[in-house]
């Protein structure tokens, strides 16, 4: 992902849904977080074993399945292959957090950063519940 690649998604999507000046709680805003979220978590886990790529998008989308999701990786991969599977996971947020930075202020930067929290959060959780965080 590039800088350029993020501002252009960042401005097709507020091209077509400006927001609701004033009003962050409004479907446009929570839209794009979404659509930030999906694009950095696509970008995470592009190249990781295919096996994985499934339970790591359910683990992103439901926190509360993360300890299930950590005994299937476990059972799938092994508890050896988790370990570089997350460290892949949070290189790539490392470098997406590098290109993010670069961003001049604007929303699409709040949105990008918001969405790296998250997955950054995400990763932290299922290492934690793997014991190796």
């Amino acid at each position: 992902m590039t800088t350029e690649a993020i501002i252009e998604l960042g401005d097709a999507y507020l091209e077509r849904f400006p927001g609701c000046a004033g009003n962050e709680e409004c479907d446009d805003v929570r839209d794009a977080y979404e659509i930030a979220k999906i694009c950095t978590i696509e970008y995470l886990i592009a190249g990781i074993d295919a096996n994985a790529v499934s339970p790591v998008r359910e683990a992103f989308a439901n926190i509360r399945a993360i300890p299930s999701l950590t005994d299937e990786f476990k059972r799938m991969i092994g508890l050896q292959a988790l370990v570089p599977l997350l460290a892949s996971l949070s290189s790539r947020a490392e470098a997406l957090h590098g290109i993010i930075k670069t961003l001049p202020p604007c929303i699409i930067k709040e949105r990008f950063s918001g969405a790296l929290a998250y997955v950054t959060n995400v990763i932290y959780l299922i290492g934690i519940e793997a014991g190796i965080a």
